[in-house]
């Protein structure tokens, strides 16, 4: 099995969008960790494709 590697990152959060996401992350049966994940990884594919259709 191939391991990816991961790098760590503290992500400093105010009290109302902690509580966005941990109810995001719950209610999508997440960690906080992979919401973020998650919520990065829509926000890439979706400024690639703003891209494409610019190109």
């Amino acid at each position: 099995m191939n391991e990816r590697q991961r790098s760590t990152y503290t992500l400093r959060l105010d009290d109302e969008l902690k509580s966005w996401l941990a109810e995001r992350a719950k209610k999508n049966d997440r960690s906080m960790n992979a919401e973020v994940v998650s919520l990065l990884r829509y926000a890439r594919s979706f400024e690639e494709a703003k891209e494409l259709k610019a190109a």
